[in-house]
């Protein structure tokens, strides 16, 4: 029993050496996080786990009943990883702004906040008018909820492209093709955002609305699974000033006519109401 009780002390203590070389592991992990700038928004969580882990270490080798392990091995990793993870941890939060973006993205944009931004290109204005009330010309205007601000970019007839399984050929339909650029115009919030063609989240927010002038609808095209669309977003996080792309396929080739009117749920980025954007038919496009 009395031999016992060292093994069993220093075995613990091996522990908490351990635990002091995973804080100083996660330390590096998170400085090499913070210098990608994709990967930034890890280095806060990878560098807490790292103080919470060498705090814990610290607090475990001071406990121990071998006096002598604890003096000369315990302290070492533990202070170590604590020290390391500490620096790094403000480093992300302070120099890089990652408190700023954490806490500004608690606070959710209210929809009384949406406005209209005015494009620096206005080459595409619509050739049938100003729009009724609550819509904006997509060709002149953006529309900006709280920080994220929704822009149309494009809209093309013609295939869609896809990955498919080997030896399957692809579909010869034609769609209509439209692009959104969704981006993160404030300064200190984080946007999530959910693409609008993500067929998982339609119970959760509402299915984008095209229809145009004569009053025809167009649905949402649905691929089989084992098709992905080249370029779909499913969902992101954008710090501010990133943007993304958006990419929806509608069914159906419209011909002839003055206008489509894009109805786009603002909840895909976290606010309330729609986004509603009149496109002018010139401003679509064939692809053959």
């Amino acid at each position: 029993m009395m031999e016992a009780q060292p093994r069993m002390t220093r075995a613990s203590s091996a522990i908490f050496q351990r635990r002091g070389l995973a804080s100083l592991l996660l330390a590096s992990a998170a400085l090499v996080t913070a210098s990608i700038p994709y990967l930034r928004i890890l280095a806060l969580p990878l560098s807490g786990l790292g103080v919470v882990l060498g705090v814990v270490a610290l607090v475990a080798a001071q406990s121990s009943r071998d006096y002598f392990f604890r003096r000369k091995y315990g302290k070492a990793l533990p202070l170590a990883g604590c020290v390391a993870s500490l620096a790094v941890f403000l480093l992300a939060g302070f120099w890089l702004n990652q408190f700023s973006i954490l806490f500004g993205s608690l606070r959710k944009s209210p929809a009384s906040e949406q406005k209209t931004v005015p494009l620096r290109t206005q080459a595409n204005r619509s050739e049938t008018g100003s729009p009724e009330a609550g819509w904006v010309d997509a060709g002149r205007e953006a529309v900006q909820f709280g920080d994220v601000r929704v822009r149309f970019v494009s809209a093309m007839i013609g295939p869609a492209e896809l990955k498919l399984p080997k030896g399957k050929k692809p579909p010869k339909e034609k769609y209509l093709i439209i692009r959104v650029r969704v981006s993160n115009a404030g300064a200190e919030r984080l946007v999530q955002f959910r693409s609008w063609y993500e067929p998982a989240t339609r119970a959760e927010q509402a299915t984008p609305i095209l229809q145009d002038n004569q009053g025809k609808t167009y649905p949402l095209k649905a691929f089989p699974p084992d098709m992905e669309l080249v370029g779909r977003v499913t969902q992101v996080a954008l710090p501010p000033g990133k943007k993304v792309e958006d990419l929806l396929i509608f069914e159906g080739q419209p011909a002839g006519i003055g206008f489509l009117r894009l109805e786009l749920p603002a909840s895909a980025f976290g606010s309330s109401g729609s986004v509603r954007m009149q496109i002018p038919g010139s401003m679509i496009h064939s692809r053959f």
